[in-house]
């Protein structure tokens, strides 16, 4: 194990994997096993046998793909040698989710679990049809049937959307048949599943094991319109207008409050329907129940950005900055105090006992930061990889800017002590932020009881290149940019201010 990671190129690990396999199958008679890698497995190990084993330029979902199913197909070949009849298994999941390419072919005894194979809540026909190119280019790879893993939405950490997608539902279940040995979905079962979210988590149930039991041919609207008259009553139309309603427009409810009214307006005409006492309006009472987050979430759209520290960019461009990581220039020697922030911690809002520095400047179209890191004297800083967009800097030292300009937000930035950069694009699709590059000019400098970062960020105006720098106009008093700094030390987090202020 390196930097919390498993090291994928060690002969013992793969002896060991053997092994454990081998007894599994003698002791317990699975007829399965898997040798997944933990969960969150985001980063390769960072030792030589591993280095350019990873393939960043195929993005998070392919980076780490041929290292870890290269991995998985050894142990099947050697598995196989005593164990024909078994199977090996692991998740297409995270930094490994796209097939690899080193490998022609998988190992008959390899058996492929696709996490997010149907993933029906992604309701777009752009989204379902990503998902679907990705289940042909793992059944390219094996002549063996694939499964399907599913995360339903986890109400009981937090998901409070009205994601209810019953097409979806039936048509992603309806392709995957012959495709499928099966699936294994999990759900939220706390100790509140009875009120807390059963009137959203029912219905996901409810749709999918309709269709299991069900013909390719089965008519969701008449399922639908089913359910909503025996379910709801005299109040089943308007819940079907609702779930109609919710089905076409979930996904903008995050950010679109005028979508979030419409949705609670439908779903209130229906509790109206309701005979107060009724077994109906104690069904609605348990979606209203649910609906408590989607009504938090209007609230929240409601509010003016509240009061946080302001960076200004003050004074007329006239001393030259030259990105050395020293932070010797004129520029930063006088910088103005409205343009210095020190970075206080999370938890308490005090101010650390290694403190960190920052202070902002604009160059023509560029965007400088030089930031100060103080530490323990005689002690180096974490550093846990020296690759530019490697996840496994988020194992270390690092510090980051994001960045919300007048017409964007958001963009993530983050530098290592080491200099290495990764630049994400959140407000992109989750399989692209790493699509993005800021075209950065990044240098570092490492001292006795202190680390700094001197960054150059190229700002443009036009947005007809998304992929490359960031999209916006210099910052002003009218339109000003909003943006958060962060300091992750080994044992430390620290920002200027408390995030989520809206």
């Amino acid at each position: 194990v390196k930097n919390n990671q498993l090291c994928y190129s060690n002969e013992g690990l793969f002896r060991e994997t053997v092994a454990y396999v081998r007894t599994v199958f003698d002791h317990y008679r699975f007829d399965v096993v898997s040798v997944m890698p933990p969960d969150g497995y985001v980063a390769i190990c960072q030792c030589p046998l591993c280095k350019g084993k990873d393939t960043p330029q195929r993005g998070s979902r392919g980076r780490l793909s041929d290292y870890v199913w290269d991995f998985v197909n050894r142990v099947a070949r050697e598995v196989a040698k005593t164990h024909p009849n078994k199977k090996v298994a692991c998740c297409a999941y995270g930094a490994y989710s796209l097939p690899p390419l080193t490998i022609e072919e998988l190992e008959p005894n390899v058996l492929v679990c696709i996490v997010g194979g149907r993933r029906p809540t992604n309701n777009r026909p752009e989204q379902q049809e990503e998902i679907r190119r990705l289940r042909e280019s793992w059944l390219e790879k094996t002549g063996q049937p694939i499964m399907i893993f599913e995360n339903y939405p986890f109400t009981d950490r937090g998901f409070y959307l009205p994601a209810f997608v019953p097409h979806t539902l039936a048509s992603s279940i309806n392709e995957t048949k012959g495709l499928s040995l099966g699936e294994d979905i999990w759900l939220s079962v706390n100790a509140g599943f009875r009120e807390d979210a059963v009137g959203f988590n029912h219905f996901m149930v409810y749709f999918t094991a309709r269709m299991y039991w069900g013909g390719m041919q089965q008519d969701v609207d008449a399922m639908l319109a089913e359910y909503c008259r025996l379910f709801y009553g005299p109040a089943g139309e308007a819940m079907r207008a609702f779930f109609d309603y919710c089905e076409a427009n979930w996904q903008e409810m995050e950010k679109d409050r005028s979508k979030v009214d419409r949705a609670l307006a439908l779903f209130n005409a229906a509790v109206r329907a309701a005979p107060s006492g009724s077994v109906f309006a104690r069904r609605l009472a348990l979606m209203d129940n649910y609906s408590k987050g989607l009504r938090a979430k209007r609230r929240q759209l409601a509010q003016r950005r509240g009061p946080v520290p302001r960076l200004r960019l003050v004074g007329p461009a006239r001393s030259e900055i030259h990105i050395d990581g020293r932070l010797d220039d004129r520029a930063w020697q006088q910088c103005p105090v409205a343009a210095t922030a020190r970075l206080r911690e999370l938890q308490t809002g005090r101010l650390p006992v290694f403190g960190t520095t920052v202070k902002a400047a604009w160059r023509g179209s560029n965007l400088y930061f030089a930031i100060r890191c103080d530490d323990r004297p005689g002690e180096k800083p974490r550093v846990t990889t020296e690759q530019n967009d490697d996840p496994a800097i988020w194992y270390g030292d690092v510090v980051e800017i994001l960045l919300q300009t007048e017409s964007h937000s958001y963009y993530q930035i983050a530098v290592n002590p080491a200099g290495a950069l990764a630049d994400l694009d959140r407000g992109a699709a989750p399989s692209a932020w790493f699509d993005w590059t800021a075209q950065a000019e990044v240098a570092t400098h490492v001292g006795d009881g202190f680390w700094t970062v001197e960054i150059r960020i190229p700002v443009t105006d036009d947005p007809n290149d998304p992929l490359h720098q960031v999209v916006g106009r210099k910052p002003t008093q009218s339109l000003p940019w909003h943006i958060n700094l962060c300091r992750q030390r080994v044992r430390d987090l620290a920002q200027p201010g408390p995030p989520g202020v809206k």
